[in-house]
């Protein structure tokens, strides 16, 4: 226990039997619910706690001579503060929450002393003198610093004023207080504004915001006053002095510039400043504006822009140094210096103009290179000019200018002057020896000059070129040798012969004869007797151009030599080979042979017959044509596939001197693309074998069945040449539509790149044919093929695991033949299993539940449920608070029925929440909530703040622990949140943590005064915190339905299962094909169900026995024994429900169908044992089931006008499981997989499943004995 005395100091600190001596705040740290009782006895105050223990405050009550009295404030265990208010008739407390962001410290004095302390004195509470005192400044921080170090930090008060220190630019939060004799409520307004800043005041609080101008720090401090005001004319004025801190905004600059070159410096782009308009003012003190220049050492300054541009002095380099002023309206001037560094003049340096591009770029010289250092190399070609350039680089930036040096000895050149771009033309027909070179003198303009060298390599061309001439027996020839030359200089002359000099008219000796220079042409004479080839070389040159040599070789009256007709210069030959195509016809051109003869006129051809002794072939004896003969096209010369392919002959030319010249010719047979492929495959790869029961979710009874067949296509070519054959092999399919799979027409495509072909049904693959890689082994050619069947097809209907045969080709193309082959696959059909299981247990355990009851005590819990007011109020039979009672009896019998129930209570009314300290028994919490009243208003925050509290849900004390407990929380209220008192985001985000960490689900029930629109206030209570998803309000109409929704929202023991088997299983179930539930039997009554179609009943149900959902194909029946059987048609699954408490026997069967209408059956008898209770022995059931007793024919009449079922999925059974109110209610873990298409027919509903579950449970709890 702690006092304040509200007309300030010290908090004095005191045990039990404290007396106060004048007015004080007294601070209990207990919260408002532990308080069971108030009492005044005298003029002292006993407090009674909930755990019995007593408090004594002595002399609470005093009158004091000065105006006042005293005050009681709680503290929670939360920190958060309560009042406690009290009229002048002590009537008891009545405690209102203080809501503020701010420790209590500054404002709980001035609160309770001044402004409480008022309130107090006008409701009645103490007596007041009529002596009005002027109000007097005061320090804030006094009494108050046990609570906080600095309330106010940075002001201080002395003297009546405060002094504040800020920094520059931040805005500064203070406050003024004052004190008033006479207690009058003092009120705050500003004096005299800042010069330098401004300021806010709150009128009541005195708190103020003080912002200086932005970048101002002095000279000197700013002020402003304060008038504190007690509204009775008497007024005070305090003046607050600030002090600010001045922080750096202006920051120094570096900058550098090249020789005798300017420089833009943006000054301010590395400075700091928060105001407008910020600007330059001063350079090295001197005043600048904009456009004006300051001499300053090394160089001037001038403002351009906003900018400080800096023109270094003619001939400086070095540092130069200068500072700046920059200013914002209304802030304080800064200063900060600039150094620019101005380097000294540099020679310019050469640099490759190729750097950085690649061949191809825009600008890229092909032909130059350049070596730092070592100049330039340029690569040109004989007689072509070389456009080239020479570019520099000046560290200062100076423009450069190129002018020629040292001019080329074998070549000219031009250069421009500022690009550097020259033309380079070496001199007609020099190519070396040696390379050409010249200089370029590189000029900055400002004396530094740097020379470099282009060194120019000629590549030579070709300019003399060979010569052949020809000559009779013993005859000179005149040879034209610069005839076929192609020098481009001028006054061109042969200078040598077989390197001898030679001149007009002379002769030099040759091998085999002489050259004599005649006109400027070569006159060779033979020796006598020779003929053959006579050799020798000639050289030329043009005027300043390289000489070049050429051979010429002469010819000297030789024999017919055979030529190449077909190429224009007819160079000799030594034989011949033609082609021609096996099977042409007679005198098919074959080819053509001819020899030349220089001194004869003319030359003859024939066939020796030793070489065509059959006389196949025939050759023109003019022209030299080689054709077939008759005996040729009948021959085996005319068929590729018989006999040798290849042929020679011997042609003889004979010239008009009798000389003759033999060459052989070849004549080549060339074989076509005739024969088709022939194709073969062994009866085993004919006909394929694949069953749908090998298909995932398939049946398999037989362990050998599969969904892969491979076979294997064999084909030869009669052709003799492989090499013509482009093989390819493709697979067709069955006719488009010819079958199909669920209904839906199965198409073929085949696709090439991956030699597969494949079966589509919509977009579902059904088959797939894919052929290997084709080999060749010994002439003969394979491929395997493999088929794998992806998806059912349909079968005839209801005829058991019958076969269907599908029909393929195999396609062999050689390029120009095609062959094909057919082979067919069987597919089995699959059928619906059920294992031979009668019997069925189900086990199931008593819930084990620890129920938190959040109950709204406000006074309309009073009213009925329309809103008015009873005769008696909450212990009114009609009232709300009555048929709540009701409804929370029946709900805590209910889970006490089916097993242990633990229940916590918290109540909220008023402003406050009551958490009951431990966990109760049924019985116990019954009788609690059986005395409890209503009155005040709905505290949603406080009672969430209980129920997380210690004597909340986290009390253990008598709470369910252990495997298989299940938290449930019920908040339940008839009205919206007092206002203040809603659930707010960070409220809520702490109650769904919570609700995670202690596995609690939470469920928000509105009922009486509370309407649709009114849900968004108890959302953020309804949250599944092991399932971290959010719950819907549960809406009761009225009060007297409270009873039926809370009994609604037990989820019982139950067992949840498929009827068509285990979801994996590979021996029970639909099988391939899916299927749907088709009959379904229970206590002698059938219900048959086919897609597309109304439910049939069959066995006069009683009233009530069951309930169907069209929509969803969703029954669910009241059995005989006592429990619920919940099936969903379309998926298999379901959901059984035992009564309670009790162990017993009970009977179904059912009937599944597949896609293609076959059928499996099976009874269960269900063996239901409740917390391992004997049913006792399994009673003998006297009437056969119906469902399985139909004949075929009465089966056959159910499925009449039936749609065929589409492997469509259906919504899961969680989805369509709602109650009447929630269309959203889930029942945990049922999902719909492979289910028949929603009915294609409008079907009748029976009426809507009167069911609604909670949300599920997380992971972790999944597995309690509440599931079997």
């Amino acid at each position: 226990m702690e006092a304040v005395y509200k007309s300030g100091g010290k908090i004095v600190l005191a045990q039990q039997g404290l007396v106060l001596d004048k007015p004080s705040a007294v601070i209990l740290k207990v919260a408002p619910e532990q308080i069971a009782k108030s009492v005044r006895v005298g003029n002292d105050l006993v407090l009674t706690l909930v755990d019995g223990e007593q408090i004594h405050v002595n002399g609470f009550f005093t009158a004091y001579a000065e105006d006042g009295r005293n005050d009681l404030v709680l503290e929670d265990q939360h920190g958060v503060l309560w009042w406690g208010q009290y009229g002048k008739a002590w009537e008891g407390f009545e405690f209102t929450e203080i809501e503020s962001d701010e420790p209590a410290a500054p404002w709980l004095p001035w609160l309770l002393g001044l402004a409480l302390g008022g309130l107090a004195a006008s409701s009645g509470g103490g007596g007041g003198k009529n002596i009005d005192h002027p109000p007097e400044a005061a320090d804030p921080h006094v009494g108050l610093r046990h609570l906080a170090s600095d309330p106010v930090p940075g002001q201080e008060f002395s003297n009546g004023g405060n002094t504040v220190s800020v920094r520059e630019d931040q805005p500064f939060n203070g406050k003024i207080t004052g004190q008033d004799k006479d207690g009058d409520p003092l009120t705050y307004e500003l004096g005299t504004p800042p010069a330098h800043g401004t300021v806010t005041i709150d009128k009541h609080t005195g708190k103020y915001l003080y912002t200086p101008h932005q970048d101002w720090s002095g000279p000197g401090t700013d002020e402003f006053t304060v008038i504190v005001d007690d509204g009775k004319g008497g007024k005070t004025s305090t003046t607050v002095t600030v002090s600010v801190t001045p922080e750096q905004d202006a920051f120094d600059d570096r900058a550098s510039t090249g020789f005798e070159k300017s420089v833009t410096i943006d000054v301010l782009g590395n400075d700091d400043f928060e105001g407008s308009n910020v600007k330059i003012t001063h350079v090295n003190g001197s005043a600048i504006a904009e456009g004006q220049t300051v001499t300053v050492a090394d160089g001037s300054v001038k403002l351009v822009g906003g900018q400080l541009v800096f023109t270094p002095d003619a001939g400086f380099n070095g540092d130069a140094r200068f500072s700046y002023t920059a200013q914002t309206d209304g802030g304080t001037p800064e200063t900060a210096d600039v150094i620019v560094t101005v380097a000294a003049n540099q020679l310019p340096e050469t640099t490759d103009p190729n750097e950085g591009l690649n061949p191809g770029d825009p600008g890229y010289l092909p032909g130059q290179s350049f070596t730092p250092g070592g100049g330039y190399t340029v690569t040109v070609g004989e007689d072509q000019r070389f456009n080239g350039k020479i570019t520099g680089q000046d560290k200062d930036g100076d423009p450069l200018t190129y002018e020629l040096g040292t001019p080329p000895a074998h070549g000219t050149v031009t250069i421009d002057k500022h690009t550097g771009k020259y033309l380079y033309t070496p001199h007609q027909d020099w190519s070396g020896p040696g390379t050409d070179e010249f200089t370029v003198i590189v000029d900055d303009g400002k004396g530094g000059k740097t020379s470099t060298t282009v060194t120019v390599n000629v590549t030579p061309e070709q300019d003399a070129f060979d010569d052949r001439a020809s000559t009779g027996f013993e005859k000179s020839v005149t040879i034209d040798v610069l005839g076929n030359d192609d020098f481009e200089g001028s006054n061109v002359k042969i200078t040598h012969v077989n390197g001898s000099a030679i001149a007009e008219g002379q002769t030099v000796t040759v091998a085999d004869g002489s050259v004599k220079l005649v006109g400027g042409q070569l006159v060779f004479t033979p020796d006598a007797g020779f003929n053959g080839d006579a050799r020798f070389s000639y050289t030329a040159q043009t005027d300043g151009g390289t000489p070049e040599t050429a051979d010429v070789i002469v010819t000297v009256s030789q024999p017919p030599v055979f030529v190449d007709p077909s190429d224009p210069g007819e160079p000799p030959v030594t034989s011949y080979a033609f082609e021609y195509e096996e099977n042409s016809p007679v005198d098919k051109w074959l080819g053509q042979v001819k020899a030349n003869d220089a001194d004869s006129t003319s030359v003859t051809y024939s066939i020796d017959p030793a070489s065509d002794p059959d006389g196949w072939y025939a050759i023109d004896a003019t022209t030299g044509e080689i054709t077939l003969t008759a005996a040729g096209a009948a021959s085996q010369a005319n068929d590729f596939e018989q006999g040798s392919n290849s042929q020679t002959i011997t042609v003889v030319a004979t010239d008009s001197e009798g000389g003759k010249t033999e060459v052989a010719v070849t004549l080549n047979e060339k074989d076509l693309n005739d024969n088709a492929p022939v194709l073969v495959m062994d009866p085993e790869d004919k006909v394929l074998h694949v069953a749908e029961e090998a298909l995932v979710g398939g049946i398999k009874d037989d362990p050998g069945s599969t969904t892969t067949a491979t076979g294997k296509i064999s084909f030869t070519d009669a052709d003799k040449t492989p090499d013509i054959n482009t093989f390819s092999l493709e697979m067709q399919g069955p006719a488009d539509g010819s079958i199909t799979s669920g209904g839906v027409a199965v198409t073929w495509s085949w696709d090439a790149g991956s030699s597969t072909l494949t079966g589509m049904a919509g977009a579902k693959e059904v088959m797939t044919v894919k052929v290997g890689a084709l080999t060749e082994v010994g002439g003969r050619y394979e491929a395997s093929y493999t088929v794998t069947l992806k998806g059912p097809v349909d079968h005839a209907v209801g005829r058991g695991a019958n076969t269907l045969d599908l029909d393929f080709k195999a396609i062999v193309h050689d390029g120009k033949q095609s062959s094909e082959i057919g082979f067919v696959v069987e597919v089995k059909d699959d059928v619906p299993a059920l294992a031979d299981d009668a019997e069925l247990v189900i086990n199931l355990a008593k819930l084990q539940t620890n129920v938190m009851i959040v109950l709204d005590l406000s006074g309309s819990m009073a009213w009925d449920s329309n809103g008015k007011v009873l005769p008696g109020g909450g212990s009114n039979a009609n009232s709300r608070l009555s048929l709540a009672k009701k409804a929370l009896e029946a709900l805590i019998n209910k889970y006490e029925e089916y097993g242990d129930v633990a229940v916590k209570l918290v109540t909220f009314n008023g402003s406050t929440a009551n958490a009951h300290a431990t966990w109760m028994s049924a019985a116990t919490a019954i009788a609690i909530i059986n005395g409890l009243t209503a009155t005040g208003g709905t505290p949603y925050k406080a009672a969430l703040n209980a129920a997380m509290g210690t004597n909340g849900f986290a009390d253990n004390v008598g709470k369910l622990t252990g495997e298989g407990v299940q938290n449930v929380s019920y908040f339940i209220t008839d009205g919206v949140p007092t206002l203040g008192q809603g659930v707010n985001p960070r409220l809520q985000a702490q109650w769904e943590d919570f609700l995670t960490t202690h596995h609690i689900n939470s469920v928000g029930v509105g009922f009486g005064g509370i309407k649709t629109g009114d849900i968004p206030n108890i959302d953020p209570i309804a949250y599944n915190g092991p399932a971290g998803v959010e719950n819907a309000v549960v809406l009761a109409n009225s009060a007297a339905e409270l009873n039926s929704t809370l009994q609604d929202l037990i989820q019982l023991p139950r067992l949840e299962g498929s009827l068509r088997g285990e979801l994996d299983s590979a021996v029970e179930g639909y099988g391939a094909d899916g299927g749907f539930i088709n009959v379904l039997e229970v206590d002698g009554v059938s219900y048959t169900y086919l897609p597309g179609q109304a439910l049939q009943v069959a066995g006069n149900p009683a009233s009530g026995t069951y309930t169907y959902d069209a929509a969803k194909h969703l029954i669910t029946i009241k059995t005989a024994a006592g429990g619920s059987l919940t099936v969903e048609f379309d998926t298999g699954k379901f959901i059984y429900e035992g009564k309670a408490l009790a162990s017993y026997w009970d009977r179904f069967g059912y009937t599944i169908q597949d896609g293609d209408g076959d059928q499996a059956s099976t009874v269960k008898d269900v063996k239901v044992v409740y917390d391992g209770g004997d049913p006792g022995p399994k009673p003998a059931y006297a009437s056969p089931l119906l469902a399985m007793s139909l004949d075929p024919e009465q089966l056959d009449a159910l499925h009449e006008g039936a749609e065929e079922p589409a492997a469509t999925a259906l919504p899961a059974l969680h989805d369509v499981l709602q109650s009447k109110d929630e269309a959203a209610g889930d029942i945990v873990g049922l999902g719909s997989v492979q289910a028949p298409a929603a009915a294609v027919a409008p079907v009748a509903a029976s009426q809507d499943l009167a069911l609604y579950m909670p949300d599920p449970l997380p992971e972790e709890e999944l597995h309690q004995p509440v599931h079997a």
